[in-house]
């Protein structure tokens, strides 16, 4: 991904605080796999299950790197950017899911046979 390839640690770690927000999120998303998918094997839901608590430490890690070396605007600059970007790779995700398994006619292309 461009942002730890091309930018700097510390934007590559801003751009990571998206985890942040992860636990409860994906705390949700577990029950609704259950809920809703039933057929999945408990096993199966381990590695998420597991994010829960490692992505608070995890963002906890990252928001002290940041804010320990975003020690001037610029940096900070930087890093915010690095954060608006990865939250525009994550709704360019969802979008091409949506397009590609829910509503193709939703998609760039159109309805596909």
């Amino acid at each position: 991904m461009q942002l730890v390839r091309e930018r700097s640690l510390l934007e590559a770690v801003a751009s990571s605080l998206t985890e942040f927000f992860a636990p409860d999120i994906m705390a949700k998303r577990i029950l609704a796999w259950e809920a809703h998918y039933p057929w999945v094997a408990p096993e199966m839901l381990a590695y998420f299950r597991s994010r829960v608590t490692r992505a608070k430490r995890d963002s906890g890690e990252a928001i002290e790197y940041v804010t320990t070396h975003a020690t001037t605007r610029e940096l900070q600059m930087r890093c915010v950017d690095a954060l608006i970007r990865k939250t525009q790779v994550l709704w360019h995700l969802l979008d091409t899911t949506y397009a590609a398994y829910v509503d193709p006619a939703w998609g760039p292309r159109g309805p596909r046979d």
